[in-house]
């Protein structure tokens, strides 16, 4: 049987969902022959009640997760770029795995995970929660598209930002009161910046690129326009063209090394494809030479399935996967500038 010690910093939604998932299938875990084991967590308040499997240890300070000689992988779900990233980067830097559901770390630290995970010697890098919820889009890309070449991939990728639009067009809510019942539902923030101003889909957007084309786009350069400015009357005209509101993420392969890249509000066809995607489902169509088109669609937010994915990540990590985290990188790097 093989032991996994696992530390987690941080014990929210998605943290917390992992955790019960990993009990919950804990049999069917020892019958691959692995045994996984929660050891320690590290949250804020350590007097907030928690459902954590017995014999786990609660911390404030992550280092004495990443500093554990005994931890196998360290699964960072705190969220934010500034600590954060000093746990993912210090827990590569000791040889510890790392899983991750953190897109805007990814798409800020680019450059530097590259490097640090080119080493001969890196340790597993998991983030297939960061980008899609529960669908295993992050594994697609690493693995099946590999045999083939892409030259498109776009789709919704905020599941807030399409619950919201979903009722602006399904029952003519203005944007103030979708978000409102979107914030009161727990749908959206209370700060809702990183999802209706499209900066969420743009870092997933990046991600997607990269793995998709080995090209490390420059977020900051990458177009960018979110829902704060879509009214009533932009589905009312939508409609008289049968076509509906959708927030997509797209990036083109123009020519061999040159991607561009864009976020913003589209009019689509309401009968067919993103347009029969409702609530906070997210989808994401990849167009390729040889398969055509694949289209991938599930619950792109929620604890149990985020969590589901930061689990597959830790049996892959268990059952020794080597499949390369990015896409090899390409020396030559473009985006299209809009702004």
């Amino acid at each position: 049987m093989k032991k996994i010690n696992i530390g987690f910093v941080g014990a929210g939604t998605v943290g917390m969902g992992a955790i019960k998932i990993l009990e919950t299938k804990k049999k069917d875990f020892n019958s691959m022959g692995i045994d996984f084991e929660v050891h320690k967590v590290c949250v804020k308040d350590k007097s907030k009640e928690r459902a954590i499997p017995a014999g786990c240890e609660l911390v404030t300070d992550w280092k004495n997760i990443v500093e554990d000689p005994n931890i196998d992988v360290v699964v960072e779900v705190m969220g934010g770029t500034g600590i954060a990233t000093e746990v993912v980067m210090s827990a590569l830097k000791n040889n510890k795995a790392v899983v991750t559901a953190n897109k805007a770390l990814i798409a800020d630290n680019f450059a530097e995970l590259l490097e640090t995970l080119a080493r001969p010697e890196a340790p597993f890098f998991g983030f297939e929660a960061a980008v899609g919820g529960g669908i295993p889009m992050i594994s697609t890309f690493q693995i099946q598209m590999r045999a083939d070449l892409v030259t498109e991939v776009s789709g919704i990728l905020n599941g807030t930002t399409n619950y919201m639009l979903s009722k602006m067009s399904a029952e003519g809510m203005s944007y103030e009161a979708v978000l409102k019942e979107a914030q009161d539902l727990g749908f959206a923030e209370s700060d809702p910046t990183a999802d209706v101003g499209g900066y969420d889909a743009r870092s997933k957007t990046v991600i997607l690129a990269q793995l998709a084309y080995g090209v490390l786009l420059d977020e900051n350069k990458v177009f960018r326009q979110g829902i704060d400015r879509v009214e009533t009357i932009d589905f009312e005209y939508a409609q008289l063209m049968g076509k509906t509101i959708k927030l997509l993420g797209v990036s083109q392969q123009t020519k061999p090394g040159e991607v561009t890249a864009f976020v913003s509000p589209m009019a689509v066809p309401n009968d067919k494809g993103v347009g029969q995607i409702h609530g906070a489902t997210n989808v994401v169509s990849i167009k390729s030479q040889f398969q055509q088109e694949t289209l991938l669609v599930g619950e792109g937010a929620g604890s149990l399935p985020t969590g589901t994915s930061i689990v597959s990540d830790l049996v892959r990590m268990a059952k020794a996967d080597q499949s390369s985290a990015f896409a090899q990188p390409k020396e030559q790097r473009f985006t299209a500038d809009f702004e």
